[in-house]
């Protein structure tokens, strides 16, 4: 059972901006098993994400976890519809695992208007950026975060940042 796990939070431009160790006997055992009893739902299809709200203090706030093993998850929050959060879970089982989600998410945030028909030099040029660069931190289990804030916004993402170690617990003891 997971008792800590590293927390590396990422500027919206990519540049790391904390890197830290996260201990979870401060978290809400219900909150935890509140997002452990949905993962039970969670396909192993990228394609095919798991919806839902956040336990406590939800009004318009929604998530959507998806993955393709049981190794790494990518999690994006909404508020309103706008996507405000982005999370990525590594448990340090599975390199090619991890890999494969990294660039994935990498793509995602380095072309927001990410097309599925990039050529081989749009994807190679993407890739060698040096913007959120995840595999910089090595310790595992890992929650990899992005957060686009605003300021009237500030304490709602404070909510789904604590709520998101909460998913990310429950993830990694899975």
């Amino acid at each position: 059972m997971t008792t800590e796990f590293t927390v590396a939070d990422f500027t919206p431009e990519g540049n790391p901006e904390s890197v830290e160790s996260f201990d979870t006997s401060i978290l809400n055992e219900e909150h935890v098993a509140f997002f452990a009893k949905h993962l039970q739902h969670l396909s192993d299809d990228l394609e095919l994400p798991l919806e839902g709200k956040l336990p406590v203090q939800s009004d318009f706030i929604e998530y959507r976890i998806g993955s393709e093993s049981k190794n790494a998850a990518f999690v994006l929050y909404y508020h309103h519809d706008e996507n405000v959060h982005i999370s990525l879970f590594l448990r340090g089982e599975n390199e090619e695992d991890e890999y494969e989600l990294m660039q994935i998410i990498r793509c995602l945030l380095l072309n927001p208007n990410y097309e599925e028909d990039l050529g081989e030099e749009e994807i190679d040029s993407i890739l060698d950026d040096a913007r959120f660069d995840f595999e910089q931190v090595e310790t595992r289990p890992a929650l990899f975060t992005v957060t686009f804030w605003t300021a009237e916004e500030k304490d709602v993402i404070q909510h789904i940042r604590e709520m998101d170690r909460h998913l990310a617990l429950a993830y990694f003891n899975r």
